[in-house]
């Protein structure tokens, strides 16, 4: 299983199989394959789907094949020896799409002041089923009686004291998560006035 981004409606994946982590071991000296015939299957897996790339094609030993949906794939090697004897192997490949958070800057920056809850923030994803990850890191001075992590798909209210003279800043760092794969982070910043 392999995560890949979301663009423009594409998994946009290219698969080496020359370095891959399931490049296939064929046979050595005498017993090496004559020839070498690549297919690409599975469930509602169509040829629009996949193309040979990097000068390779099905009958490379090594192809390179780019994927443009998020399937799971079913490649098979077959190879033919110089003696009429042919071995076939087949390996599965998922690709997943990485989930991207949807929230706007607008909903991620606030300010409250020292001892007053932050508003709970709903977070939002290009995908259904997605759920988030976070970590809050104050700024010194700042300090808080809340979980420094969490998960879900909302973020509860917080309560952050800030005994320095000046601003205080807490920074969410959130991932969002779907189907094993991680997308790209975003930050909620939370300035926290002073007490008076």
């Amino acid at each position: 299983t392999d995560c890949t981004p979301n663009i423009s409606g594409s998994a946009n994946y290219t698969l080496d199989l020359a370095t891959a982590i399931i490049k296939p071991t064929y046979t050595k000296d005498a017993y090496a394959p004559a020839s070498y015939a690549w297919t690409v299957g599975g469930a509602g897996v169509t040829a629009a789907d996949y193309s040979y790339v990097g000068g390779t094609s099905a009958s490379s030993a090594f192809p390179k094949i780019k994927f443009t949906a998020f399937k799971t794939y079913e490649l098979t090697v077959k190879v033919n020896g110089n003696c009429g004897v042919n071995n076939e192997k087949t390996v599965k490949l998922t690709l997943n799409e990485n989930p991207e958070m949807t929230n706007l800057g607008v909903d991620l920056a606030q300010t409250v002041c020292s001892g007053t809850p932050t508003a709970a923030v709903n977070l939002t994803s290009s995908m259904v089923g997605t759920t988030f990850d976070w970590l809050i890191t104050p700024s010194i001075g700042t300090t808080t009686s809340s979980p420094l992590t969490g998960s879900g798909t909302t973020i509860p209210p917080a309560t952050f004291s800030n005994i320095s003279t000046t601003n205080g800043t807490v920074k969410f760092t959130i991932v969002p998560k779907n189907n094993g794969c991680s997308g790209a982070s975003k930050e909620l910043i939370v300035t926290v006035y002073p007490k008076l």
